[in-house]
């Protein structure tokens, strides 16, 4: 029976080879939980089924930025996907050796930055091996917030980072599925040549440097002040400052 091995994030960061740099794109699915009657739907429509984005992580060494792109995607089945609000846009940044983590969020004209440390996810390797878009891979599995999460890494780049807070593994991820959530799977990988200089930015402090528990008690005020403001002919007026 192969022996489970719990990993931490600072183990792992302590402990991983030289590491390379480059780009890796992600396409994103989530489920749609809301269902639609029959009858709305004109004839020949497809309701979406999982709303489809894709995000961006360039990464060197244990320094990571990852872009959400608006632009949805074409459902591979033929139907109709969403792509997130217009309203709000997001990007993280993380620095794993200097237990780093920030969400950069742009809502409604605003942009607040909301500093964490690096969550740290156990991860248990089960000793399954693969392959995935040429590169080998391994699988990790966690429980997150109690949600099961599974995680296909490569060795092949030596980088302790992934898509959102999935990081801490000794590879990139380029699979990850939460149970029941948004499954993240690479689309393409580009690596820098030894030596090239990877544009991975500084720190962010463009914005209000806020906590988690302040940015949601910044949203409940937005929520609330969005109930109070009507425009003509009962629109809504989004307050921006």
């Amino acid at each position: 029976m192969r022996a489970t091995i719990l990993l931490v994030v600072s183990l792992l960061i302590a402990s991983a080879p030289s590491a390379q740099s480059g780009e890796v794109l992600y396409r994103v699915s989530r489920p749609i939980a809301a269902e639609f009657p029959a009858a709305a739907a004109p004839d020949g429509a497809v309701f979406p089924t999982e709303e489809v984005t894709v995000r961006s992580l360039t990464f060197a060494d244990a320094k990571g930025w990852t872009v959400v792109t608006d632009a949805p995607l074409a459902d591979q089945a033929g139907g109709t996907t969403l792509g997130p609000s217009a309203t709000t846009t997001f990007s993280t940044y993380v620095d794993a050796d200097a237990d780093l983590w920030i969400r950069e969020i742009v809502l409604f004209g605003r942009t607040f930055l909301i500093e964490e440390s690096v969550p740290v996810v156990r991860w248990r390797l089960t000793g399954e091996e693969g392959s995935f878009i040429g590169h080998r891979v391994q699988r990790a599995t966690a429980s997150v917030e109690g949600r099961e999460v599974e995680a296909w890494f490569t060795p092949d780049i030596p980088v302790p980072l992934g898509p959102d807070k999935y990081g801490g593994l000794p590879g990139l991820v380029l699979v990850l599925t939460e149970g029941g959530g948004a499954r993240f799977e690479a689309t393409a990988v580009s690596l820098r040549a030894e030596g090239e200089a990877a544009p991975v930015p500084d720190r962010p402090t463009d914005g209000q440097t806020v906590s988690a528990e302040e940015y949601r008690r910044i949203m409940r005020e937005r929520i609330e002040a969005l109930q109070n403001y009507r425009g003509p002919a009962g629109t809504v007026v989004v307050p921006v400052n």
